[in-house]
């Protein structure tokens, strides 16, 4: 799966265009697009592996963005929805599949915090989905950005 990463002259972050990573191990660097096919490849090899060595009561959650399903995971996050029906649709896909116990985000991207049509999108979806938390771009269990809005206000 993943190997050692190739060193990079360069001190920038972000993986800038001259990193070089050898994901496979092979001694030779991979291109961005190799690195790609290979996450895609093993991503649900990689988390249920994880899984094994956290144990069944681990709480694991990915960003795997919308349409992926993972069995492995308690839930996904996914970074504002601008389409509610095709983010409800992908936190319900991952919860038929979900370990338990389910647990999802979805993460608010509005500037400064939420912006009301995100509160508004995450509440009709939480009606639905009690396991569905939201807040910014990190979760503590105490900086969740959204009112909590009576339903008949969304």
């Amino acid at each position: 799966m993943m190997g050692s990463t190739l060193m990079s002259t360069s001190k920038h972050s972000n993986f800038p265009s001259n990193a070089q990573f050898d994901g496979d191990g092979d001694g030779t660097p991979d291109t961005a697009a190799e690195m790609a096919a290979q996450y895609t490849l093993y991503q649900k090899e990689l988390s249920a592996k994880l899984r094994t060595q956290l144990g069944s009561d681990a709480i694991m959650i990915a960003n795997t963005g919308v349409g992926q399903k993972d069995p492995a995971l308690n839930g996904i996050t996914i970074e504002m929805c601008a389409d509610a029906d095709e983010c409800l649709s992908s936190f319900k896909e991952q919860a038929a599949v979900a370990h338990t116990p389910l647990l999802s985000v979805m993460w608010l991207k509005g500037e400064g915090g939420a912006i009301p049509n995100e509160c508004a999108i995450a509440a009709k979806m939480r009606a639905e989905l009690p396991y569905l938390l939201e807040g910014t771009d990190f979760y503590d269990g105490t900086h969740v950005t959204c009112p909590s809005l009576p339903l008949s206000q969304v």
